[in-house]
């Protein structure tokens, strides 16, 4: 567990949930920041996107900071890095001409899990995973 979470008390937990439930419904947050599924469930945290659980096991796939934002437990510095960035704000910086799309979601699974990985790899290539 990490230690900045475990040292926290009950009321800085609820605190911080709140504020990451508060966050996730926000117009941008409250789809993918890759795929643009509807509610996603997780985040990146180093990168500071909300993402669904398909999205999320590529980026721990590839190194991001993968976290649950209904199983897990969260320090307030990982909420406040989520909050100063959000999917919009990540998306204007790593996809700003909008050059890079997700694959098609009537692709064959296989097909788009690959396809899927590329992107993102693509996407945040740079972004110091």
């Amino acid at each position: 567990m990490d230690t900045a979470v475990s040292g926290m008390d009950t009321a800085s937990k609820e605190r911080a949930r709140k504020l990451l439930n508060n966050l996730k419904s926000e117009s941008g947050n409250n789809t993918c920041a890759d795929c643009y599924s509807p509610a996603p469930t997780w985040a990146a945290v180093n990168l500071g996107i909300f993402i669904c659980e398909q999205c999320a096991t590529v980026h721990r796939k590839i190194g991001s900071q993968v976290k649950s934002l209904i199983l897990d437990t969260w320090a307030m510095d990982q909420v406040e890095n989520m909050r100063n960035i959000g999917n919009l704000r990540a998306n204007e910086r790593w996809n700003s001409d909008g050059r890079l799309a997700p694959p098609p979601a009537d692709m064959e699974e296989s097909e788009r899990d690959s396809a899927l990985e590329t992107y993102i790899r693509e996407k945040y290539e740079g972004a110091g995973e």
